[in-house]
């Protein structure tokens, strides 16, 4: 599947990630800076997967790596990234919580009347080489006193 954006890494991966990646990366972050430790960068090479101290962080991030491939298969890739973000998903330490999936709900929402509204007004389109239609067939009062 392609992801329409590509984000920077906060934890140092080459170049710029997809958007799974990078809300792995923001829960990740936000859990490590509630408990107040340190973990290294590149957190999800294979090196980490069996180091009894990162051993968790490492499963974490895949954990919900997977969980971001299935909220972006359900959702808008846009909706998805701006409710991480957002003031009510603040707290929010796993993708897996239920407050992170109404919230996308209420976004996704929002973006489908934007664009139902859209489809509904068409603009109306004028051309400067041509004069307005000529009314014919209607009879003013003074037309009628001639």
């Amino acid at each position: 599947m392609s992801y329409q954006k590509k984000y920077k890494s906060i934890f140092g991966a080459n170049g710029l990630i997809t958007a799974p990646n990078h809300l792995a990366e923001i829960i990740i972050k936000k859990r490590i800076n509630k408990k107040g430790i340190k973990i290294p960068s590149r957190i999800w090479d294979k090196k980490f997967a069996k180091d009894p101290d990162y051993k968790y962080w490492h499963g974490a991030y895949f954990g919900e790596y997977k969980k971001a491939c299935a909220v972006l298969k359900k959702y808008d890739e846009e909706c998805v990234v701006k409710a991480i973000e957002s003031y009510e998903c603040k707290l929010v330490l796993s993708l897996y919580n239920k407050t992170f999936e109404r919230v996308i709900k209420e976004l996704q929402k929002q973006k489908h009347i934007k664009e139902k509204t859209k489809e509904r007004i068409k603009p109306i389109v004028t051309y400067k080489n041509k004069l307005p239609p000529k009314q014919k067939g209607t009879k003013s009062r003074l037309s009628k006193l001639k």
